[in-house]
């Protein structure tokens, strides 16, 4: 009988030494990390990896060594333009899908390492930035002085600064009207933020750093060829933006 009950104990020890070792364990859970697969190709200016049309669409190849490889991309109806160090403007003028393959060159030898398939979109309408936030119903007075320029974004697509620009805007404060000659807010509009509780925005023109958004011509004597940037107009006149003070 005592042996029965020595015996017991002992299980009950063993069963108990493993529900502990079984809480530590369960205690120091180590995490594990999983690397997602990486795309080929990854676009610049677009957070869900989407190509616009009519608007140039920069793409970087997104391997390890694509800023000293050489590498470059194809797809048929597009226009290409290799910008060096694996990134490359594309443009493209109907929507739909796009296939672009990428080909790298290894001692003259080139080859294709891989294709991606892309969505081509229409441009969705621009809003007005400042900070990267943007402007509907409201806006920060801070964030208006303390950033002083407005810029674009359309939809998911946030062009880089060199290749869209605010040209000129006017500014309605309360009953006055203020215009400027470039992106950012002048100093009479600084100043007189703080006297209305709502502003608008009008005539908002911007110009894209694009071939197919320029105009060429001839001078009146026929001896020079003239490049014009086209200029867009991005808001005709915003709704009234309640200024968060």
């Amino acid at each position: 009988m005592k042996r029965s009950v020595i015996i017991l104990f002992l299980l009950i020890c063993i069963c108990n030494s493993t529900a502990f070792c079984q809480s530590a364990d369960t205690a120091q859970v180590v995490t594990i990390k999983v690397k997602r697969s990486t795309l080929p190709l990854r676009s610049l200016d677009s957070y869900s990896n989407t190509l616009y049309t009519n608007v140039s669409n920069i793409l970087k190849v997104n391997y390890s060594d694509s800023t000293f490889s050489n590498y470059t991309i194809q797809a048929d109806l597009a226009y290409i333009q290799d910008m060096k160090r694996g990134k490359f403007m594309i443009i493209k003028h109907n929507p739909g899908k796009l296939t672009v393959s990428v080909w790298k060159d290894s001692n003259g030898i080139l080859a294709m390492v891989a294709t991606q398939e892309f969505m081509v979109k229409p441009l969705p309408n621009a809003s007005i930035t400042i900070g990267e936030n943007v402007i509907d119903t409201s806006a920060s007075l801070n964030d208006l002085k303390q950033y002083g320029e407005l810029n674009l974004v359309f939809g998911d697509f946030i062009p880089l600064d060199y290749m869209c620009t605010i040209k000129s805007f006017d500014l309605k404060i309360g009953k006055k009207e203020f215009h400027s000659e470039s992106n950012k807010l002048t100093t009479q509009m600084l100043d007189a933020l703080g006297s209305s509780e709502t502003i608008t925005f009008q005539n908002v023109m911007a110009t894209i750093n694009s071939i197919d958004d320029v105009t060429q011509g001839i001078s009146a004597d026929g001896k020079q060829r003239i490049v014009t940037q086209n200029v867009y107009c991005a808001e005709n006149e915003s709704k009234p933006i309640k200024l968060i003070k």
